[in-house]
């Protein structure tokens, strides 16, 4: 159809519509703000180090009355109109650069604008350059234009400094002179009786948010921006936060994207003759959680060609199986096609990417990733859960190794003394023994020998077996062993090698899925887990006392097992009521007092 072209007739209220996206959020604001004087300095290609950005506050008792943003570059009039005025056009932050191709911060060149229309009774924005000011601003209906008599008048630098109120700002030298031989000017915008923010109640946590904003976060990083305060004569550094690594995860976590990535059944393409390189993941980790005033540091910020085109606080991804780790981490995800304009991913904001089959796969791939590191830091913290849990057990096992010598001391005497081959003394284990123990007899004289697997030396076990902690303690009869000795889960509670018998030597093994279970959810420092090990030794006890029976009397019956067993665990259980009632019973024992 052929057609007489008309340009296209927009009503205002569109602006308040899209506006509303810049309502209620200072931080947001100003850190577009802070993205249009960078682009100012891009476009005339001044270094990171030297774009000065000035941000300014003013207040009339506790009330915010006015917020400035200052840079030292300027606008010509014909800027304003090619750009400043432009609502919606993507190129309008490349306007006026030195270099083809610019890659900006500003993406469609609408947020500085918005802010100054919604949150603000009236704003403008000075500037000036080349010896002209112009004023350009909105008034209190929303409505904008040059201010009158401001459009290029010529003005000399002191008095354009006075009319934009920064000639007391403590600038410095360099800057002075560059203003002074012409070779740089100013844009002053401010923003007049703004809008309370429920949340912004003073000027730290306003200056606090804006810092933390992802938007102004790198910026803050990698430029000189200050804050000044009224009339002040000091001009305060903004830097953000330095977050230490949490130990075992220092290093950033570098993760390339795909090719291409699952989504809804379908593969969706990260990488096309444009855009070859799909982009990556960089997660970090914070020593403290980030919560409270740090929990928007808590986010994966979306990188596009320059800055960030999306941020979501990490929770904001889906759930993960390991919520408690999430709160350690951070990081950014660099991925160039979310700006392919074929399949712009990018909303006007940049608060969030539009919801696509490629923001969508790319946003499920990060959360995966997320969770997987989160999942390693969870067996890490249970690793080193366990590590102290067996400390601790170590502690709790030197306790019941003392009451189990006096208990069996006492009963032994009693049940077995002068009976059997070996009395109470031990026994001898012959040709090929091994084993290694006090030596003592029982009037508790005696010399400690040592004998070899597979030597000749006849050596005598112990009186008393000695019990160890799987995981925690060596291998007394592997001198070389540079790591504790472990159990697998398959072997029983109590374990024991062919070697560990004629030694006289018992394992708790710590891997069985009951005392998992046990020490996993009660601690090393609850009764419940004393009560494990001291069942343990209920066991230890009694198979040691079948053994002497047996070596007493060659014939047993089934019943007279059970009447010794009988026998010894009663006894066990009337001892340990009289000595380990604290031990026992006792929520929290300190056992290295004990």
């Amino acid at each position: 159809m052929a057609i007489k072209v008309q340009p296209f007739v927009i009503d205002e209220a569109v602006l308040d519509l899209i506006g509303n996206e810049f309502r209620f959020d200072h931080a947001k604001g100003l850190a577009e703000w802070l993205k249009n004087s960078s682009d100012a300095y891009l476009r005339e290609k001044v270094p990171d180090s030297e774009q000065l950005i000035v941000v300014r506050f003013r207040e009339s008792g506790k009330n915010l009355t006015q917020i400035e943003c200052i840079d030292f570059v300027g606008m010509r009039k014909e800027q304003i109109d090619d750009a400043f005025k432009r609502f919606f056009d993507p190129q309008a932050a490349k306007k006026g650069a030195k270099q083809a191709n610019l890659k900006t911060l500003g993406g469609h060149g609408n947020g500085g604008k918005f802010y100054m229309r919604q949150m603000f009774k009236t704003s403008r924005a000075i500037t000036y350059r080349d010896g002209l000011m112009n004023i350009f601003g909105f008034n209190t209906h929303r409505q904008y234009g040059f201010e009158d008599g401001f459009e290029n008048r010529k003005m000399t630098l002191d008095e354009a400094l006075a009319k934009a109120g920064i000639n007391k700002l403590p600038l410095p030298a360099e800057v002075m002179n560059q203003l002074r031989d012409g070779t740089t000017g100013f844009t002053v915008i401010t923003g007049e009786k703004p809008e309370k923010v429920k949340g912004t109640a003073t000027l730290k946590i306003l200056v606090e948010k804006l810092i933390f904003h992802p938007q102004a976060r790198r910026l803050i990083e990698r430029k000189p921006i200050f804050a000044v305060f009224d009339d002040e004569t000091k001009l305060h550094r903004l830097t953000p936060p330095k977050l230490d690594p949490k130990e075992g995860f220092e290093a950033p976590i570098i993760i390339e994207i795909p090719l291409s990535l699952p989504h809804d059944g379908d593969q969706v393409a990260f990488a096309n003759n444009k855009y070859s390189y799909p982009g990556r993941l960089v997660l970090k980790t914070s020593k403290d959680p980030l919560r409270s005033n740090l929990s928007t540091l808590n986010t994966i910020d979306f990188i596009g060609e320059v800055g960030v085109i999306g941020s979501y606080r990490v929770h904001e991804l889906g759930a993960t199986r390991f919520s408690g780790q999430i709160e350690f981490i951070y990081g950014e995800c660099e991925c160039p096609i979310l700006e392919d304009p074929d399949h712009d991913c990018v909303r006007n904001d940049r608060q969030k990417l539009l919801e696509t089959d490629r923001s969508n796969a790319l946003l499920e791939w990060v959360r995966e990733q997320v969770e997987a590191l989160a999942e390693q830091m969870e067996t890490k913290n249970q690793h080193e859960r366990k590590t102290q849990d067996l400390k601790d057990t170590s502690a709790l096992n030197e306790i019941l190794n003392r009451w189990k010598d006096r208990f069996m001391n006492q009963v032994w005497s009693e049940m077995f003394a002068g009976q059997g081959p070996a009395g109470v003394s031990g026994a001898d284990l012959g040709a090929g023994g091994s084993g290694k123990g006090d030596g003592k007899d029982a009037g508790g004289e005696g010399k400690s020998t040592e004998g070899q697997e597979g030597g000749s030396e006849r050596v005598r076990k112990p009186r008393f077996p000695q019990v160890l902690v799987a995981g925690q303690d060596h291998d007394p009869l592997d001198p070389l062993s540079t790591v504790p000795f472990t159990c697998d889960p398959r072997h029983p509670a109590v374990y024991q090698r062919t070697k560990d018998v004629a030694a006289g030597i018992y394992w708790i093994n710590t891997s069985r899925p009951l005392a998992e279970k046990v020490i996993t959810e009660y601690t090393a420092d609850s009764p419940r887990w004393r009560e494990y090990l001291f069942q343990r030794y209920v066991e230890i006890i009694s198979k040691e006392a079948v053994y002497q029976l047996g070596k007493m009397n060659t014939t047993l019956s089934a019943d007279d097992v059970i009447r010794q067993l009988d026998d010894v665990t009663t006894r066990v259980h009337d001892q340990a009521a009289k000595d380990l009632n604290s031990f026992l019973f006792q929520e929290s024992l300190n056992a290295t007092a004990t």
